[in-house]
């Protein structure tokens, strides 16, 4: 008799088991997670706190920059327009450096001049710059740099111009001339071989506020913002000007004395030569 196989029964049975034992950490892993936590936390503090205080100080130095790049552009603007000497509208360029801020002054002839319907004048101008004290504030703070315009440029008893300061608490304003061989400080045209410069270098140092900053950083008086405009206008020399002159005059005196020597000839004589001598002096004067 053939048995059949057995069957796996259909579960086994069940035993409890051991419970296991929590598992969690020990007060050293708790102290040392902390103190990781602590540093990476105090890092990223010191990094949040120094972008801020960059973000400060970027900030104060764009708005800082931002009035004495506008006040260059004017500077600029007026030098590329400047105008040479001649005529009733144009005159010497005139430029001082003094041991006081002060004293020095810039002062020429420019084509800068605004054109609207509510003026009457021209676009020729005279314009100067120079430092004086604020009015309103205090003077320990620095000077004002002022842009005096004369619009009216026909002779008169009194000059009429508008002032206007361009930048506040300015500590320095120089300039430098370029002769064509080296830079002076002064420019006379007089004493110069060309009435104008071939170009001009302005400074401007401005007080700084932030003295924690600058005493780091730089010494406030290093900290100087320069521009340099080149004079494209080509001028004869003073030494060509006054040769013109003098042949202008020498010219005049001949013309002059050939016809007082006709004029005083014989009547006959005077008559016969008041076609050929008299004559041809005016003639050749004017021809000249």
């Amino acid at each position: 008799m053939r048995m059949a196989p057995l069957q796996p029964p259909l579960s086994w049975p069940s035993f409890p088991s051991k419970p296991r034992p929590a598992q969690a950490f020990t007060l050293v892993e708790i102290l040392i997670a902390t103190l990781i936590f602590s540093l990476v936390l105090a890092a990223m503090n010191a990094a949040f706190s120094a972008a801020l205080r960059l973000r400060a100080r970027t900030t104060e130095l764009v708005e800082d920059a931002i009035p004495i790049q506008r006040a260059l552009a004017v500077i600029k603007r007026d030098l590329q327009c400047i105008l040479p000497p001649g005529g009733t509208f144009a005159g010497s360029m005139t430029a001082e450096n003094g041991s006081d801020p002060r004293l020095s002054r810039i002062e020429f002839y420019t084509a800068s001049g605004s054109l609207d319907n509510n003026s009457w004048w021209g676009d020729i101008q005279k314009v100067a710059y120079y430092l004086e004290e604020p009015e309103w504030r205090n003077p320990t703070n620095g000077y004002d740099l002022v842009r005096a315009v004369t619009r009216n440029l026909l002779p008169s008893n009194v000059e009429e111009y508008e002032a206007t300061p361009l930048l506040h608490d300015i500590e320095g304003f120089r300039f430098q001339c370029h002769d064509g061989a080296q830079w002076v400080d002064t420019w006379d045209p007089d004493a110069e071989e060309t009435p104008l410069p071939q170009a001009v270098l302005v400074a401007i140092q401005r007080r700084q506020h932030d003295l924690e900053w600058s005493q780091a950083a730089r010494r406030p008086e290093e900290v100087w913002t320069e521009i340099l405009v080149p004079i494209a206008i080509e001028t004869s020399t003073n030494q060509a000007t006054g040769a013109s002159r003098s042949n202008s005059t020498s010219t005049a005196a001949s013309a002059s004395t050939s016809g007082a020597g006709g004029s005083s000839g014989s009547p006959s004589a005077g008559g016969g030569s008041s076609a050929g001598g008299p004559g041809s002096g005016g003639t050749t004067g004017r021809n000249r």
